[in-house]
């Protein structure tokens, strides 16, 4: 249904540059993360126009970095990662939807054994989304938890069954592994 959704989304929207447009690819790519179709994310991602915005394209680059981890090419995920946690760690004003930058940026940190570098920019950012959108806050206690899942496991465990019951109480799709 999702990809129905967006595809009418894509077709409705006449010009490639055209922010919508971005929006509805990245969506449509987000969509490929979640169910696991690694290489079809890549592919949508590829043939997104190019965003304009700072956090557009740090949500690029982190998704494609998301899909770099899952099939293992580590490498190219931590040179994203890299680029993409500097500027978050120099931003003050987080605008648009940082989530997927953040979980990016914390993976390969935790990934690394550098989760410590990122936790405060983790807390920050959960801050600055306290009245914002939920589902980005969702994500954003997901990246906290994978700070603290090696040196704390049951905080992290809790932050995660926290998320998951959430999403379950608001009818959102969850799943639990």
């Amino acid at each position: 249904l999702a990809d129905a959704v967006l595809d009418a989304g894509r077709n409705a929207v006449l010009d490639p540059g055209n922010p919508q447009a971005i929006l509805i690819e990245m969506n449509r790519a987000d969509v490929s993360l979640h169910r696991g179709n690694f290489n079809q994310c890549l592919a949508r991602l590829r043939d997104c126009p190019t965003p304009d915005s700072a956090w557009l394209q740090h949500a690029h680059t982190a998704l494609n970095g998301l899909c770099y981890l899952e099939l293992g090419r580590v490498n190219e995920a931590f040179g994203a990662a890299e680029s993409v946690t500097r500027d978050l760690q120099a931003t003050s004003l987080f605008t648009g939807d940082v989530s997927f930058s953040i979980l990016f940026a914390t993976r390969c940190a935790f990934l690394a054994r550098r989760e410590r570098e990122v936790e405060e920019l983790v807390e920050r950012t959960i801050q600055a989304y306290c009245d914002r959108d939920l589902v980005c806050r969702l994500r954003l206690l997901i990246a906290k938890a994978e700070v603290f899942a090696r040196r704390s496991p049951g905080i992290a465990w809790s932050i995660c069954d926290n998320v998951l019951n959430t999403a379950d109480h608001l009818g959102l799709v969850a799943t639990r592994e």
